[in-house]
């Protein structure tokens, strides 16, 4: 493997630490789910409320804006999965497959660190709190920010340039940019027009993909990968977690420090696991084996399908747990 330039690894770790403002919010949304919603509920009523005495027409009035403001968060958060969806195929086409491996490993990497590292502060005593729970949401906004206004000085993806957009130019600068000016441009460049030439100028269909052998077996390859995160109960603990512990007795009242070596445990060989690729092993195969033409349907079906089942299986978690009680835990590493 060649010697990578200081550039390109500067490049991957700024998206390795500054995108993983989404990772956070998660995280923070699911440690602080209940007592978000108390306090942005008690901060909306103090707002709109917080006299004691209102005409029917006003109290009306209010009761409308407040139920907007959730209206608004929810709608919000329905098209950004959406738009994430519609692009995610596309931004797949764009992305070089050389350093395709390190760049996944190190963002996601960079992704379960940064919540390992943030998880210890969502608790009551810290960043939990009613006064205190704004910070960490404030703290990814910065994060987001950060990212934008760094990685807007990057070029484009040099594979991207000389394949959609024929900016042979274009293409070497940003070579030089990304594997320093050292690098034998003429025969990336030949590879590049190798690839394009085996391109069509439109992309494949479902249909398509599942009518070639080749393309169909590596397409339910990465599908069958694609849902080991929603087999292996990642979703449920996601949600349920803290009601799990509590039904189980371990509560913060009378297994505090219980609780502490029981999530610093689980944290830490949770996030080795997914280190060793089983959460992520679905975009790095989509770059290594799938056909370029390929990739765009193939990563949106295969983020949309196992998503439908993940929503599922959470909004069913509660019936399943009270027929199947804790032996529910045993069907989902036997379905993966």
């Amino acid at each position: 493997m060649s010697r990578l330039s200081a550039r390109l690894i500067f490049t991957i770790f700024v998206h390795g630490i500054f995108s993983q403002f989404g990772d956070i919010m998660t995280a923070c949304f699911n440690l602080l789910n209940v007592p978000i919603k108390q306090f942005f509920h008690k901060n909306m009523l103090n707002k709109f409320f917080k006299e004691e005495t209102f005409s029917h027409n006003q109290s009306t009035t209010r009761g409308l804006v407040l139920f907007s403001y959730y209206s608004v968060c929810a709608a919000s958060m329905f098209f950004g999965l959406m738009l994430g969806f519609a692009v995610l195929g596309n931004l797949m086409d764009h992305i070089g497959r050389k350093e395709t491996g390190l760049t996944t490993m190190v963002v996601n990497s960079g992704g379960v660190i940064f919540v390992l590292l943030i998880t210890p502060f969502c608790t009551p005593i810290l960043l939990g709190s009613e006064d205190l729970w704004f910070i960490v949401p404030c703290s990814c906004i910065i994060l987001a920010t950060l990212h934008l206004s760094i990685a807007v000085f990057f070029p484009q993806s040099p594979k991207q340039l000389y394949i959609q957009k024929h900016d042979e130019d274009g293409t070497r600068k940003a070579l030089e940019f990304y594997l320093g000016e050292n690098c034998n441009t003429k025969k990336i460049l030949n590879e590049y027009e190798a690839e394009k030439s085996l391109e069509s100028d439109t992309f494949l269909s479902l249909l398509d993909v599942l009518r070639d052998s080749i393309y169909r077996s590596t397409f339910f390859l990465v599908l069958i990968c694609s849902f080991v995160p929603v087999f292996s109960a990642v979703n449920i603990k996601s949600q349920y977690l803290s009601s799990i512990l509590i039904g189980y007795g371990l509560t913060q009242a009378e297994h505090y420090s219980l609780c502490w070596m029981f999530a610093v445990f689980g944290c830490v060989f949770g996030q080795i696991a997914v280190n060793m690729g089983l959460l992520i092993l679905s975009p790095l195969m989509i770059s290594e084996i799938c056909e370029h033409k390929t990739t765009a349907v193939v990563s949106q079906f295969t983020q949309v399908v196992p998503i439908m089942f993940a929503v599922v299986e959470v909004f069913m978690f509660p019936n399943l747990q009270e027929i199947f009680g804790a032996s529910l835990f045993f069907f989902t590493p036997v379905a993966v």
